[in-house]
Order: structure tokens, then sequence, then C-alpha cells
């Protein structure tokens, strides 16, 4: 019978060229705090996740909020 082959989660991230699950957490968090309720016409970072980068996911000082 075949062993069950588990990848620890830097591996995993680095055979996956992405994202851990923990900064897609993080990424949608952002998401959610800053750009969803922002009324900027053209982000002053480019786009969502180019700010998010940017901002180290720490909250956004230039959005706009009606």
């Amino acid at each position: 019978m075949a062993e069950d082959k588990t990848l620890d989660e830097k591996t995993l991230e680095e055979v996956s060229g992405g994202v851990t699950y923990w900064e897609a957490m993080a990424y949608n968090n952002f998401l959610k705090d800053n750009c969803n309720h922002c009324t900027q016409v053209n982000c002053p970072y480019g786009d969502k996740y180019s700010a998010f980068h940017a901002l180290n996911g720490a909250t956004c000082t230039k959005k706009e909020e009606k």
C-alpha cells in the first residue's frame, strides 16, 4: 500500500508558486476592510492586489467612503 505524503506549508507554497491559506485570508480581510467600501474610481495603488502589498495588509489611508 502506498504511503500518504504531505508537504509542509513552505514547500507547498514554493511548489504551487503561490499563496498560502493565511495569505489568502489576509488578502480577503484587507479587501473587506478597505476596498469593498471604497468609492475611489481609480485606486491610487493601481489595483487592489498592489494596494495590499504596498500597505503590507495595513489599513488604507487613501480610501474614500460615502
